[in-house]
């Protein structure tokens, strides 16, 4: 099957896309004008994808092992100084706009750096789990088996795979 068909991995990640829609339309739907219906969809498709966007990069960040300041660092930067740019020099609906962006963007991605890190954990708990302890075992033993019905050492000597 494939990885993208697998139902676990859906449900691990399914709360991602979902809060940040939620996000995005909640403060799309508190930033709105009245009588603007167009203007709200727009605003509510930029800020879900800011807010995806946040959310996927948060994820990647807390799940990962490598220290996530050197990764996420120079695309906050460039989105804070685009940021910095439009609310200075336009107008004031666009600064509404922009601080709107950034808040969603900032939001999901702290959300999504909790999330992977609790991932992370989770993972790191299962690995000493005795149900995937015992699991390597078994496969250990089984590899050791079918390496001497083939005729090799049961242990593998090779230092380039370990």
């Amino acid at each position: 099957m494939p990885p993208y068909l697998d139902v676990r991995m859906w449900d691990i990640i399914w709360p991602l896309p979902l809060m940040a829609l939620l996000v995005a339309g909640g403060v799309s739907f508190l930033g709105r004008k009245k009588g603007e219906k167009e203007a709200w969809f727009v605003t509510f498709l930029v800020l879900s994808s800011l807010s995806t966007l946040g959310a996927v990069t948060g994820t990647l960040a807390g799940f990962s092992r490598a220290p996530a300041l050197p990764s996420v660092l120079p695309v906050l930067s460039l989105v804070g100084a685009l940021a910095i740019y439009l609310i200075t020099h336009e107008s004031g609906d666009t600064r509404i706009f922009v601080s709107l962006c950034v808040f969603c963007l900032a939001l999901t991605l702290w959300i999504g750096a909790i999330w992977g890190s609790q991932l992370r954990a989770d993972f790191i708990e299962y690995q000493q789990s005795e149900a995937y302890l015992r699991q390597r075992a078994d496969v250990e033993k089984s590899v050791r088996r079918y390496r001497e019905s083939l005729g090799l050492p049961a242990e593998f000597e090779g230092k380039e795979y370990r």
